[in-house]
C-alpha cells in the first residue's frame, strides 16, 4: 500500500496537470507512482469531488470484470451494492465536512452481478477544483474465504464433540464443508475392514446414483488417495491420468477434485477419505482449499479415533473378556428394549438361563487353565447353534443366558434348549483330555410379570435349579406353579426377617431318653415359628427359605443362644446332669462359629461337654472344609453327632475319618426294625460299628414300644420319638424333668 506524504503529492500534480518547483522536484517520484499505480496487483483509483473516476488502473478492472477504461468517468456509486450506497455518501459529505476518512467496507459489483466485498482505505487530494480521492480498494474475497473456513473447521471440532453418532457426524461433516468450501459435491467414504471396500457413508445431492462402492486400490480417486496418504488436487477430471474418474461424477459436470485421506493412528492406515468436487464453472481448487480439506480430514481422524476408542470402552464394559460374549450389563441394557419391541410387535421374548452341572470338577482337577479353556469352546458352540438374533451371554462362572427376542412359541425355545443341551454333551478336548459336561437349563418365557431382566433371570434361574435337582442335564420351563413357589417362598422369607427381629421365634424341645432304663438325659432344641395371623408354621415351610438365603444364620444363632440358657435353667431344676442338642447348618460352619459358640456357653454358664452339635451326613462327604470347623469345636470340649445316618451317603468305614462323637439313626431305619429282620441286622451292622468307634448312638422317630424294645436289645443308648415325647415349649421342659421318668419307664415295661 503507498502511504508516503510525498506519493499523495505526486497523485496531486497528476490530477492538476502542472508542477510547481516544488512538484517539479517530486516529477520523477511522480513517474515512479504512475508506473505503480497501473501495474499495482491491488485495486486503484482516483475520483474528483463528484466521485467520479478520474484514473483506474488495471487491477481494479479485473476486480469488476470490465476494462479500466470503461470505469474512467463513472461515478463510483454507480458500481456500488445498492445496500451500501448510503455509507458511501455518509463517506463523501463527511470528508466534505473535514472529517479524516476512515477504511470502509462495503460492496461493488461484478459485471456478471455479483457482489464483490471491498476495503476502501481513502487519501485527500488537493485538485484545481476542489479535493480528490485516491483510494486503494482490497478484494475481502479471500480474507472472508479464509474466515469462513476457519470458523467451519471450528465448528466441525465442536460437532465433533458433540455427535457421538459416527454417521450422523458425517452427515454433518459434509453439510458444513459444502456451505463453508462452496463446492458442488462432497462425500466421505469409510474403508471396511471386513473387505477392504470403500463405501459412503455420508454425501450431499451433487452427484446422483447408487452410493458407489469401491475397492481402496488406485483405480479411483478415492483409491488413489488412500495409497499415496497425501492429499490429491486436480482441477481436470476429464485430462486426469493419475486414476480413473467415477462416470457418475463427470455426467454431474464435475470437473475439479480435492480429496483427502482420513489418517487412522491406530497404524492401518488411512481409515477413510473425504472428497470435494466443483464444476467447470467454480473457481479452481487452490492452497487454501487444501489447507481447509486437511484441516476437517484431521478433525475426522480425530473424531474417529474418539468413536473407535468409546465403542472398545463400551464393548469391554458390555462384553465377557473371556469369552466375548455380551455380560450382565449387557442383558439389563438388551432386555427391557427387546420386551418393548416385542409388546409392539405383538411377538414374546424368551430367556434360557444354563448351568454347566460337572464344571467345578474340571477347575478343582485341572486348573483354571482347563476350566477357562472349556468356558471358551462351550461359548463357541452356543454361538453356533443359536438363531439368528438370538443373544448368547455369559453371565458369570459357568452360567450362560441365551435371549430369545422373537420367539415364536414355548415349543420352538424348548427345541432351541434341547439342541444346545446335547450339543453340549459332546466330548470338548482341552488340553489333549476330552472333557465332558452336561447342562441344566431354565426357559421363562415374558408375560405381564416381566417388566425388567431381573424378574426374568429370577424365574429362569428358579426352573434352571429345578432342572438340575431333576438331575441336570435337561431342560425346565417355569410356569404359573412354579411362579405361586416363588411368590411363597418371597414371602415366607420377607415375614422371616420380621420374625427374627420381632421375636416371633420360639424353641420346642423334644427329650432324649435312655432306652436302658427311661432317664430322660437331654432335649433336641427346635425352632418353631409363631406367625401372628397363621399361627404357628410348621419347620418344613420357613427351615429351606431360611437355608436358601442365610437367614438360616441369625436363626440358628438364636437357637444356640436360647437352647444354652434354657439348659442353664433346666440343670438348676435336677441333681441329674442333662445335655442340649442343637441342629446346625452348613452355612453355619464357618471358621468364625468355634468362637461364637465359645462365648454363648460362658455367656449362658454351660458346659461345653452338656453340648451336643448336630450335622448332617451329607454335609461331611460335600465339605471337606467342615471337618476342620468340627475338629476345633471338639477342641472346646462341644460333642458332634451325625444326624439322618442312613439315607445313603456315608459308609460305616468312612466313619472312622469324621470328627463324631454321637450317632443318631435315621428313621428310615427305625420304621420297620421291629417287624423286619433284615432292617434288624442293618441296624445291628451299624450300632456295632459305631460302638467299636467309640460313638454314642441315639434312634429317631420311635413311635412303638417295640420299636423301643428292640433297639434297646440291640444295644442303642438312647431314643427319641413320639413315644416318649412330642416337642414341647421349652417352658413346658421342666415339668419334663418331674413326670417323664415314671412314664417312661412304664412304657419301657410293658
Amino acid at each position: 500500500m503507498i502511504s508516503s506524504r510525498r506519493l499523495w503529492a505526486a497523485a496531486g500534480a497528476l490530477v492538476r496537470g502542472r508542477l510547481s518547483d516544488r512538484e517539479r522536484r517530486a516529477l520523477e517520484e511522480s513517474r515512479r507512482f504512475e508506473r505503480g499505480f497501473e501495474e499495482a496487483t491491488i485495486a486503484m483509483a482516483i475520483a474528483g469531488p463528484d466521485l467520479r473516476w478520474i484514473r483506474v488502473n488495471a487491477a481494479l478492472g479485473a476486480l469488476l470484470g470490465r476494462a479500466p477504461s470503461d470505469l474512467v468517468g463513472r461515478c463510483a456509486l454507480d458500481l456500488t451494492h445498492p445496500d451500501d450506497r448510503a455509507i458511501s455518501v455518509n463517506l463523501h459529505d463527511g470528508v466534505i465536512a473535514g472529517s479524516q476518512p476512515a477504511p470502509l467496507e462495503k460492496r461493488l459489483m461484478h459485471l456478471d452481478g455479483t457482489a464483490i466485498p471491498v476495503l476502501l482505505t481513502t487519501a485527500l487530494i488537493d485538485g484545481p477544483d476542489g479535493v480528490h480521492f485516491f483510494t486503494q480498494l482490497q478484494d475481502l474475497r479471500e480474507r472472508r474465504r479464509a474466515d469462513r473456513l476457519s470458523h467451519a473447521v471450528a465448528e466441525l471440532s465442536r460437532v465433533a464433540l458433540e455427535v457421538p453418532d459416527v454417521p450422523a457426524l458425517m452427515r454433518r461433516v459434509v453439510q458444513i464443508v459444502q456451505e463453508a468450501a462452496r463446492v458442488d459435491s462432497c462425500a466421505v467414504m469409510l474403508r471396511h475392514e471386513s473387505d477392504g471396500m470403500l463405501r459412503v457413508v455420508a454425501r450431499d445431492c451433487g452427484v446422483t446414483g447408487d452410493e458407489p462402492v469401491v475397492p481402496a486400490g488406485t483405480a479411483s480417486q478415492v483409491g488413489y488417495t488412500l495409497a499415496v496418504g497425501e492429499v490429491v488436487l486436480t482441477n481436470d477430471l476429464e485430462r486426469e491420468r493419475r486414476f480413473t474418474t467415477l462416470p457418475e461424477v463427470l455426467e454431474a459436470g464435475m470437473r475439479r477434485g480435492l480429496s483427502a485421506p482420513v489418517r487412522s493412528t491406530r497404524g492401518d492406515g488411512g481409515a477413510a477419505v473425504l472428497i470435494v468436487h466443483r464444476t467447470a464453472l467454480r473457481s479452481e481448487f487452490g492452497p487454501a482449499d487444501v489447507r481447509f480439506v486437511e484441516a476437517v480430514a484431521n478433525v475426522l481422524a480425530s473424531a474417529l479415533e474418539r468413536a473407535h476408542a468409546e465403542a472398545e470402552v463400551r464393548s469391554r464394559a458390555l462384553h465377557d473378556p473371556l469369552t466375548g460374549l455380551a455380560n450382565r450389563a449387557f442383558l439389563d441394557a438388551h432386555i427391557p428394549q427387546a420386551l418393548a419391541a416385542a409388546e409392539r410387535e405383538g411377538e414374546e421374548v424368551a430367556l434360557l438361563l444354563m448351568d454347566l452341572d460337572r464344571f467345578k470338577v474340571v477347575n478343582d482337577t485341572l486348573g483354571h487353565g482347563a476350566g477357562d479353556e472349556l468356558l471358551r469352546v462351550v461359548a463357541q458352540r452356543l454361538r453356533e447353534n443359536v438363531r439368528g438374533g438370538d443373544v448368547v451371554a455369559r453371565f458369570g462362572g459357568d452360567e450362560f443366558v441365551v435371549a430369545c427376542d422373537r420367539a415364536s412359541s414355548v415349543l420352538t425355545v424348548a427345541a432351541l434348549a434341547e439342541r444346545l443341551i446335547r450339543e453340549l454333551e459332546r466330548p470338548i478336548l482341552v488340553g489333549g483330555r476330552e472333557l465332558f459336561v452336561s447342562a441344566s437349563v431354565g426357559i421363562v418365557v415374558a408375560d405381564a410379570h416381566h417388566a425388567n431382566a431381573d424378574s426374568l433371570l429370577r424365574d429362569a434361574d428358579v426352573a434352571m435349579y429345578r432342572a438340575k435337582e431333576s438331575g441336570g442335564g435337561r431342560y425346565e420351563i417355569f410356569d404359573a406353579d412354579l411362579r405361586a413357589r416363588v411368590l411363597r417362598r418371597l414371602t415366607v422369607e420377607h415375614e422371616l426377617r420380621g420374625a427374627i427381629a420381632d421375636g416371633q421365634l420360639e424353641l420346642h424341645l423334644q427329650p432324649l431318653v435312655a432306652l436302658a432304663g427311661g432317664e430322660l438325659r437331654g432335649f433336641e432344641a427346635l425352632v418353631r415359628w409363631r406367625h401372628p395371623e397363621r399361627g404357628l408354621v410348621p419347620p418344613g415351610e420357613f427351615i429351606p427359605v431360611a437355608e436358601e438365603t442365610d437367614l438360616i444364620v441369625p436363626v440358628g444363632r438364636w437357637v444356640l443362644r436360647e437352647a444354652c440358657h434354657r439348659l442353664a435353667t433346666l440343670q438348676a431344676l435336677t441333681p441329674a446332669r442333662i445335655g442340649m442338642s442343637v441342629n446346625l447348618s452348613p452355612r453355619e460352619l464357618t471358621p468364625e462359629l468355634p468362637s461364637h459358640v465359645q462365648l454363648t456357653l460362658h455367656a449362658a454358664g454351660v458346659s461345653a461337654e452338656d453340648l451336643t452339635l448336630e450335622i448332617t451326613e451329607t454335609l461331611l462327604v460335600k465339605d471337606g472344609g467342615a471337618v476342620r470347623v468340627l475338629e476345633q469345636l471338639r477342641a472346646l470340649g462341644v460333642r458332634i453327632a451325625l444326624d439322618d445316618f442312613g439315607t445313603g451317603w456315608s459308609s460305616l468305614a468312612s466313619l472312622r475319618r469324621y470328627p463324631v462323637d454321637v450317632l443318631k439313626l435315621d428313621r428310615s431305619l427305625i420304621a420297620s426294625i421291629d417287624c423286619d429282620e433284615q432292617a434288624a441286622a442293618v441296624t445291628r451292622a451299624v450300632v456295632a460299628m459305631a460302638h467299636a468307634l467309640g460313638h454314642v448312638v441315639v434312634a429317631e422317630g420311635i413311635e412303638r414300644p417295640a420299636q423301643a424294645a428292640a433297639l434297646r436289645a440291640l444295644g442303642c443308648e438312647l431314643g427319641q420319638g413320639y413315644l416318649f415325647s412330642r416337642p414341647v415349649p421349652a417352658t413346658e421342659a421342666a415339668e419334663l424333668l418331674r413326670a417323664r421318668p415314671r412314664a417312661v419307664a412304664g412304657v419301657l415295661n410293658d
